[in-house]
């Protein structure tokens, strides 16, 4: 033991761990996609995780996203995890939001448990929604259904000019058969990097008035552009231009048709739910 007391005292002192510690925190972010060329980095494109990088940097690290939402998708649910060494009382929702783009906003904010895993939801919920003051977006997206189903375009404007034509007992007897487990390999997009298509859907609505066309789908995970796929799906069988039996099949594996992936601009990402938090 140092006999000299200043050396015994800076012994003592660098053996005390430090007070500085990181904590894990979880957001809910809100943002529009339509300036971000979706989630992931992709240098030299802004992107959610360069925006959160680059605003936040010196004080919060380590983010990682739940959901990888495509270009021009939505959210108001969106998860995200970070790090923290700053004093818990001095980090808050306004601090956030002090930092960031009105198009990326924080809603909410609390510590979590260092192994809490983000992509580890129980299940995530997505709204794809036309309205009726959309009338350019919606012939669009109307022609790309006729389209898609060898049918003209001049006909499909002709046949739907509104929602209120559409069919929607068939669009709710299509969706229901989306509920269930079912092998979606048809309903992914080209390049999806999943081991398995196999998906569990917990609620497939549509909600139809004369203001909008809303269909809301939860499920345990989704493939590349799925729901976008499935929206295409049902609002064709609402068009005319499909059966919602032609759903039916496709999911127990026959030759049916889907429908085509609609435009990212009217889909959100609504809410993701956990177990537990900490």
């Amino acid at each position: 033991m140092p006999s000299n007391p200043t050396l015994l005292l800076l012994i003592i002192l660098l053996s005390i761990p430090s007070s500085t510690s990181l904590s894990h925190y979880l957001v809910i972010l809100r943002y529009t996609g339509s300036q971000f060329h979706g989630v992931q980095l992709n240098p030299p494109q802004r992107t959610v995780l360069s925006v959160l990088n680059e605003d936040l940097k010196g004080l919060c690290t380590n983010f990682k996203i739940a959901s990888r939402t495509d270009k021009g998708v939505n959210a108001l649910g969106q998860c995200c995890t970070f790090d923290s060494e700053v004093d818990d009382s001095a980090l808050n929702v306004a601090v956030l939001n002090e930092r960031l783009p009105e198009d990326l906003r924080v809603t909410s904010l609390k510590i979590v448990n260092d192994n809490f895993n983000v992509h580890a939801s129980k299940w995530k919920r997505y709204r794809y929604r036309l309205t009726s003051k959309d009338d350019d977006l919606n012939m669009s997206v109307f022609r790309k259904c006729a389209s898609h189903a060898n049918r003209g375009s001049n006909e499909s404007r002709k046949k739907i000019k509104h929602f209120k034509e559409l069919d929607v007992e068939s669009m709710h007897r299509a969706a229901s058969y989306i509920v269930g487990s079912h092998d979606f390999a048809k309903f992914q997009a080209k390049n999806s990097d999943k081991k398995t298509s196999q998906r569990t859907i917990t609620r497939c609505d549509v909600e139809v008035n004369d203001a909008s066309i809303e269909m809301v789908i939860e499920g345990n995970g989704f493939l590349y552009k799925m729901v976008r796929i499935l929206a295409g799906s049902i609002l064709t069988v609402g068009l005319g231009f499909g059966e919602a039996e032609g759903v039916k099949e496709v999911l127990e594996g026959g030759e049916g048709r889907v429908g085509p992936t609609m435009p990212p601009e009217r889909l959100c990402l609504e809410h993701i739910e956990y177990d537990e938090f900490t």
